[in-house]
């Protein structure tokens, strides 16, 4: 009795070990499988940007060569902005 016992605890603990290390092997395998999904979608992002970069700097070189008061008045107001954002989180902290 008691060694029936026993063995069915050595048994479950087999068990149990054995789903523990088919789930781990799941879990990794998984993790390869996102893993090299987000470095093909990393790659592909880079590969996008690479192209589009060019693009926007010679839009953003029109603009600021046909539009030269607005340029500076859109970095004016980018840069009043920010102090103001700056002196507000400073404030916040203080107090």
């Amino acid at each position: 009795m008691e060694q029936e016992i026993l063995d069915r605890a050595a048994s479950t603990l087999q068990e149990i070990g054995t789903e523990v290390a088919d789930i781990r092997h799941l879990a990794a395998r998984r993790l390869d499988e996102w893993s090299e999904e987000a470095e093909q979608r990393f790659q592909q992002v880079r590969r996008e940007m690479s192209t589009a970069l060019p693009r926007i700097r010679a839009r953003a070189r029109q603009f600021t060569d046909q539009k030269p008061l607005q340029t500076i008045a859109a970095i004016a107001g980018v840069g009043f902005a920010l102090g103001i954002a700056l002196r507000l989180r400073k404030r916040s902290r203080r107090g």
